[in-house]
């Protein structure tokens, strides 16, 4: 009879059924998992669309790079890459190469999630593929990154992304992709799912950029009354607060104190669905829904473009109520009154909206990041829903210069 200790023993148990599945699911993407090289740094990608050549990658990587960059693939071939678009709100960049070698992914959405799931990121380096370890821990509705992205579906993994995983793909045990890892919206790591990973990506092949339209509203949250919800089918919107003189709210006619519904044909009732819903729509006529005195309502303006992101609070209109990392570029926020208190939690990410005020600015009310190693924001941000905003001026989301990192390897070259 053999002991515990007994080699003969050890040599005949089997791996858990789990871990030859992850092993499996990381071999079925790993043809579509590649490494982008610029300059000394590199850090991972995503065969997005072999047929148009497309490479999705993290934006940390490019920016501030004027040389080549190279792209390694699965079968040992580098390929010259050029850049088709980037968006620096949700830290993803397109690239295209020509004679992009054939893969194929499986994405999936994070509905199909469930928390205690077992997923993993996958990426790769100059000499192979890499993976690491994760559980779903929270799962939520939709977000908003410090720079105002909207983001589809909150996935929190437990654990801290390592270097060189930013622009590969997290992976569940059938080894579908659900999603996009970065480092960049927080040093613990974010996952960017594939909906809003597929949205960016054809923003980006069609145009080159997000233009992400920009109504010229302040708003918040509200619950609808009880007749007006069920002829909107919704339950919440956007109440409006402020309406600038030249906005395209204003030239749509829309007043302080309606209440927006939808707008683009998409309901709106949190922050994330508006920033979403004006995705591409820069210089296009928008319809409007909106309710005035217990009516539904529609109009239609031309969207302005969206300011560009700053650290520091200008005075546009919009950046309102939302101050938890500086004015989100001028973006249409509001104070989230009436039902959110956003739990902005997270190893990957900011948590979804979930509560009952006003957005009082920053994680642990003195706005800095101050990521566990889990990463998580913990203060609420906590209100009663008049309508205030508290947020303070600065954008304080540290973010490592580019060009520092680890060494991966011989050579001089740096992970992100």
């Amino acid at each position: 009879m053999s002991t515990p200790t007994d080699p003969a023993a050890s040599e005949i148990l089997p791996l858990p059924p789990f871990a030859e599945a992850l092993a499996d699911a990381i071999a079925a993407v790993a043809p579509a998992v590649v490494a982008v090289e610029a300059g000394s740094r590199t850090t991972s990608g995503l065969v997005w669309s072999a047929a148009d050549g497309h490479v999705l990658t993290t934006t940390r990587l490019l920016q501030g790079h004027q040389g080549e960059v190279r792209v390694h693939f699965h079968g040992g071939e580098v390929r010259a890459a050029a850049l088709v678009g980037y968006d620096d709100a949700t830290e993803l960049a397109l690239l295209r190469v020509d004679g992009c070698p054939a893969s194929a992914l499986r994405p999936a959405g994070a509905d199909l999630l469930r928390v205690g799931h077992l997923v993993t990121p996958v990426a790769r380096n100059l000499h192979g593929v890499r993976a690491a370890f994760g559980m779903v821990a929270e799962l939520g509705g939709a977000w908003v990154t410090p720079k105002g992205g909207a983001v589809d579906a909150w996935v929190d993994v437990d654990g801290r992304l390592p270097q060189g995983f930013s622009g590969g793909p997290l992976v569940d045990l059938a080894g579908n992709v659900v999603g996009v890892c970065t480092r960049g919206i927080k040093p613990e790591g974010a996952v960017i799912p594939v909906a809003t990973v597929a949205r960016i990506a054809a923003q980006l092949a069609r145009s080159g950029a997000m233009r992400r339209g920009f109504l010229g509203l302040g708003v918040q949250t509200v619950q609808l009354p009880d007749p007006v919800a069920e002829a909107a089918g919704q339950a919440e919107g956007l109440l409006v607060t402020r309406v600038g003189e030249r906005g395209a709210g204003a030239r749509a006619g829309l007043m302080a104190g309606d209440t927006l519904v939808a707008v683009a044909g998409r309901a709106v009732g949190r922050m994330a669905d508006l920033l979403a819903a004006l995705d591409g729509t820069a210089g296009d006529e928008v319809s409007l829904r909106y309710v005035r005195a217990g009516a539904l309502a529609d109009a239609s303006a031309v969207a302005d473009p969206r300011p560009e992101p700053s650290g520091v609070r200008h005075e546009h209109l919009d950046h309102g109520h939302h101050g938890h990392h500086g004015h989100h570029g001028g973006c249409d926020h509001g104070s989230h009154g009436g039902r959110d208190h956003g739990h902005h939690h997270g190893p990957h990410g900011h948590g979804p909206d979930h509560g009952h005020g006003h957005d009082h600015g920053h994680p642990h009310g003195h706005g800095h990041d101050h990521g566990h190693d889990h990463g998580h924001h913990h203060g609420h941000h906590h209100g009663h829903g008049h309508g205030h905003h508290h947020g303070h001026g600065h954008d304080h989301h540290h973010r490592p210069p580019h060009g520092h990192g680890h060494g991966c390897g011989p050579g001089s070259h740096h992970r992100d």
